[in-house]
């Protein structure tokens, strides 16, 4: 258990939650479109450094619940998007790849840099 790199990872993520709150305020998804490639980008290196610091450094572990969270996000925006379209966009089948694409080069940036 490496607490710090849990801490690390925990404060990336409220970065990327309330990024997107304010994303979703200002309307920053149409000012800044590369912004939401940010976010999964932060959000793959967030939750690398958390399983990391919590569960394990196996690389196919860290890899498979960044995977599934980002996939389970993208969900959560195309349902979203059916039932509150005023309040969450969806950016179709190659955003949808391009932001799962994204997590995971956080991800292998986490892997990358905290190898020992």
């Amino acid at each position: 258990m490496n607490k710090l790199r849990t801490i690390e990872g925990g404060i990336i993520i409220a970065l990327v939650i309330a990024l997107y709150f304010l994303a979703q305020k200002y309307s920053l998804y149409f000012i800044f479109p590369g912004i939401d490639w940010v976010q999964h980008f932060m959000g793959g290196i967030g939750i690398a450094l958390v399983v990391s610091g919590l569960i394990t450094r196996n690389l196919k572990v860290i890899l498979s619940v960044t995977l599934g969270m980002a996939l389970g996000w993208e969900v959560f925006e195309r349902i979203g998007h059916i039932y509150l379209p005023m309040y969450i966009n969806y950016g179709g089948t190659g955003d949808t790849l391009m932001d799962i694409f994204c997590a995971i080069m956080g991800t292998s940036l986490v892997l990358l840099a905290t190898r020992e």
